[in-house]
């Protein structure tokens, strides 16, 4: 998983869903809880103007 272009957990998707299960006691979460759980932020929140690449000129 990354946020902000830092790695914030690796593993596989089973082994990812897991720890989110075991830590949060979460039951059967989705990747999206997965997500959420480690970064804590919703996958389609909106990013600011100033996280936004700088278009070529």
């Amino acid at each position: 998983i990354m946020d902000n272009g830092q790695l914030i957990a690796i593993g596989t998707v089973a082994e990812l869903k897991q720890l989110v299960s075991e830590r949060d006691e979460v039951i059967n979460p989705s990747l999206e809880d997965v997500f959420i759980a480690l970064t804590g932020r919703d996958l389609r929140e909106d990013h600011s103007e100033d996280d936004k690449p700088a278009e070529a000129a």
